[in-house]
């Protein structure tokens, strides 16, 4: 095994290009960061869609309970009718 000596020259090079990689590392970690923020300003909270599923849940509970009734009386109406003309007493 051959062993390399390095001299000061070559050290300071070396030490000077691990100091602009950290600074390089450094700005695009601050960008990235940055590119986070914008998104998450755009991003809907987990609990905030939960809440929207349940509400939309309740109002097609309500709708449909609305429209159940409405269908009842329509066709209770029908009846009626139908029977008035076959000369019902009701």
């Amino acid at each position: 095994m051959e062993v390399v000596t390095l001299s000061n020259a070559d050290v300071q090079s070396i030490k000077e290009d691990i100091k602009e990689v950290i600074k390089e590392v450094k700005e695009l970690s601050q960008n990235f960061n940055d590119f986070r923020v914008l998104i998450v300003g755009d991003y809907v909270k987990k609990e905030d869609f939960n809440d929207h599923i349940k509400t939309e849940n309740n109002n097609r509970w309500k709708m449909g309970t609305i429209i159940f009734g409405i269908c009842t009386f329509v066709f209770g109406v029908f009846q009626w009718v139908v029977n008035i003309f076959r000369g019902g007493t009701n």
